[in-house]
């Protein structure tokens, strides 16, 4: 797993180990479909967007640069579906999604609930 800033490799590691396993699932699955995910962002704030960044809940991974995409259509339905499966919750959140944010480049966001509970228990975990 690379990242977009040094630092970041000492946030993840400093986050929660509910995340920081989740983090290094994404990794492993990506390696299978041949590429190697960049991290692009841990705790840092950015303007408009909800907090849970900040609060050491979620870590984005890169799909989108310079216009061209890292991630097939079929590797990143495949990636959601394998983090929805898994890691249903009950409150509604995905805890994997795809986005672009205030027009920025679209990315992986993996975000873990406030409440662990909230996850629903399946075979796979």
């Amino acid at each position: 797993m690379k990242f977009k800033k040094p630092e970041q490799e000492k946030e993840l590691s400093e986050r929660s180990e509910f995340l920081q396993e989740l983090a290094r699932e994404f990794g492993e699955k990506s390696l299978e479909l041949g590429i190697e995910p960049v991290v692009t962002r841990v705790t840092e704030a950015v303007s408009g967007e909800s907090g849970v960044h900040p609060q050491g809940r979620a870590v984005d991974f890169r799909d989108e640069y310079a216009g061209k995409f890292l991630y097939s259509p079929i590797a990143r339905a495949a990636l959601l579906a394998h983090f929805e499966k898994k890691y249903a919750r009950t409150d509604g959140k995905p805890t994997l999604y795809w986005h672009s944010f205030n027009g920025m480049p679209h990315h992986f966001h993996l975000q873990v609930a406030y409440d662990l509970s909230k996850y629903v228990k399946s075979e796979e975990n």
